[in-house]
């Protein structure tokens, strides 16, 4: 991290994630919350909304942290949309994907593409949603790793 303020964070995130029960941590999603930092701190010195969002990133893990094994459902809710505001910034103004974003897109397109292509030209809808999900999930894993090498991913 180029940051040093942002490695103090970070160290915040892991001792969260040991300081919670693994199901907690699991539904805090604390591993996507850590490539969300990391992607926010290398953005930071160029993007003002990126290091205002990095202080705010701060603000909520000490909230979480001073608030320990006593998570309320308000706060997930509140953790999940704080999240959402972190990752819709950095899709938008960066060009970022979640993993698996692509694939999720490209297969319910190739379904779709399939039954359609199934009834019309193949008069066989199960073979047509069977190669519109195959030729669907190919495209969509494709993209997903072509984002990944790129470094387009959170």
């Amino acid at each position: 991290m180029k940051n040093e303020h942002s490695e103090k964070i970070l160290e915040e995130v892991m001792a969260l994630k040991s300081s919670v029960e693994p199901k907690v941590a699991q539904k805090l999603d604390l591993d996507k919350w850590e490539r969300v930092l990391i992607r926010l701190d290398s953005f930071s010195p160029d993007c003002k909304e990126c290091s205002t969002l990095l202080i705010a990133y701060n603000d909520h893990i000490h909230q979480l942290k001073e608030k320990g094994q006593s998570l309320e459902s308000s706060d997930f809710i509140k953790h999940r949309h704080t999240m959402e505001n972190f990752i819709s910034h950095l899709q938008k103004e960066h060009k970022l994907v979640t993993e698996g974003t692509n694939q999720s897109i490209y297969m319910s397109l190739g379904l779709s593409l399939g039954v359609v292509f199934g009834l019309l030209f193949l008069d066989n809808l199960a073979l047509g949603i069977s190669f519109g999900f195959s030729i669907g999930i190919a495209i969509g894993i494709g993209l997903d790793v072509d984002a990944k090498k790129k470094g387009r991913t959170i």
